[in-house]
Parts: structure tokens; sequence; C-alpha cells
């Protein structure tokens, strides 16, 4: 049985106040995501069930933290030069940072993991199993 289809309009309706997802990205979460199901060796779950709706949701999510990580890695290039505005306070004129991008990529970079640690609770309910993490190895 195949994944689920995920749209960009779905993954719209899953977080509404999230940005846009490209259909490439809804792609590459679900190939991502039928890999962690091909290493577990579970079946696809039916999309009409409980599983099938969390898996669903999994593809979304990852698909989000994929854009936010993009958005992490690119939105520093090209934006520090027009980040500054001028105050001026009687005969003193300031130059003050107007967009952190630092702090902006930080927190792009929080949002991404924050879509990651919801792909596994939906996996996990979907009934994929999380790999067993051990000191000094990453999955």
């Amino acid at each position: 049985m195949p994944l689920p289809a995920v749209e960009p309009t779905d993954v719209a309706a899953y977080a509404p106040a999230a940005p846009v997802v490209t259909p490439e990205k809804i792609a590459e979460a679900a190939d991502w995501i039928e890999l962690w199901i091909e290493k577990a060796a579970v079946a696809i779950p039916d999309p009409a069930s409980r599983q099938g709706r969390e898996l669903k949701r999994a593809i979304c999510a990852y698909s989000l933290c994929l854009q936010a990580r993009v958005k992490a890695s690119t939105g520093r290039v090209g934006t520090a030069a027009a980040a500054t505005k001028a105050l001026t306070v009687g005969p003193i004129k300031v130059e003050k940072v107007a967009v952190d991008v630092e702090a902006q990529a930080a927190g792009a970079v929080t949002s991404g993991q924050e879509w990651f640690y919801q792909t596994w609770r939906h996996l996990v309910a979907a009934g994929v199993p999380r790999p067993p993490l051990s000191v000094g190895a990453s999955a």
C-alpha cells in the first residue's frame, strides 16, 4: 500500500499559520518517512484508519520541518546589508539593527526541531517505532 497522498493544501490545513510548503518538500518528507517505515518493517496503514491519518500528519509535519531548515540555512544570505535602520535623536544618528538575521535563523532552527518532534509523535501514533538511541550514535 502506498503512502497517503499529501498536497500543499493538506499541509496548510494541518498547520494554517505555518509557511507554504512546496510539493518537492512534501515528496522529500514522504521519502524520508517511507525509509523509516521500511527500516521498521511495518505495513503502511490504511489511509482511512487512525494510523493512516497519523501517517499523513507525519508527512505534513516533516515537510514543515524541512521548510524551516531551508529558511534557517538560507535566511542569513543577502539580508545583512538591508537589516539596519537609522535612528536620529537630536544631533545623534545611530544605526540600529532592524532585523536580527541570526536570531531569525535560530528561530527557524527551533521551529524545524519542533516540527521534527511532531513528526515522530505522529509516526509513533501511526505504528512506526522510534529507533533505539545510544550514547554517541545518531539516527
